[in-house]
């Protein structure tokens, strides 16, 4: 089944747009599930849906005095085995698919706390203080990278895409961004005052940068 999870790997790369670091999680559960397999010694075919049952009850997956990472790390496992065997089935290499009905333990999905204004004045002081106190180029290039992604909410990954044509503006100072996310879906967001100001700080380093770092290739 190595080969059946390399081509299902390169599916959600190619053909679904998962990020890298999706694959990367698929990749170690349906490895850790292989891995179950042999160890049992069981057929790709030859199982029953509470088979899963045991394999997502493994000792290394039980972390969290109140046990929510363990239902979350067991959910997350069962949708990538589920995902695979649908592929599996769609493609016709196994004649039914056995995780049809399978569920996981429930578990409470706790809300994103936001970063209070008053707690991200201070990160960002302390943060271009402590590091670039002498170099006030690459202190002015972090604020903006901060101050865009705390504006526009986007993930770290999402933010270190960021080119110079994903910015949108008509005056010189970028208004919105466009950001391709999960899936390879597009969003533009509005750049609050503050994210503004701070490209408006960065900019004149920028061509400084840019060109210190080309010599230093």
């Amino acid at each position: 089944m190595r080969g059946d999870l390399a081509d299902f790997i390169n599916s959600i790369r190619y053909e679904k747009g998962f990020s890298q670091n999706t694959q990367g999680a698929y990749q170690t559960d349906l490895n850790q599930w292989l891995d179950f397999l042999e160890k049992e010694q069981i057929e790709k075919h030859d199982f029953e849906a509470e088979l899963v049952y045991a394999f997502l009850s493994y000792p290394e997956f039980r972390t969290g005095k109140t046990g929510e990472l363990q239902r979350r790390t067991q959910a997350r496992k069962l949708s990538s085995l589920k995902a695979f065997y649908r592929f599996l089935e769609k493609k016709s290499r196994i004649e039914k698919n056995p995780l049809k009905t399978a569920k996981a333990a429930r578990f409470k999905r706790s809300l994103p706390k936001p970063i209070k204004e008053q707690e991200m004045t201070r990160f960002l002081d302390a943060d271009t203080v402590e590091l670039y106190a002498d170099n006030p180029a690459y202190a002015a290039r972090d604020k903006a990278l901060w101050e865009i992604m705390y504006s526009a909410g986007l993930r770290i990954s999402e933010a270190l895409s960021l080119t110079a044509e994903n910015f949108s503006t008509d005056t010189g100072i970028p208004t919105e961004i466009k950001i391709t996310g999960k899936g390879k879906k597009d969003r533009y967001v509005f750049l609050g005052a503050s994210a503004r100001a701070a490209i408006a700080e960065y900019l004149p380093y920028r061509l400084d940068i840019l060109y210190k770092n080309q010599r230093t290739d």
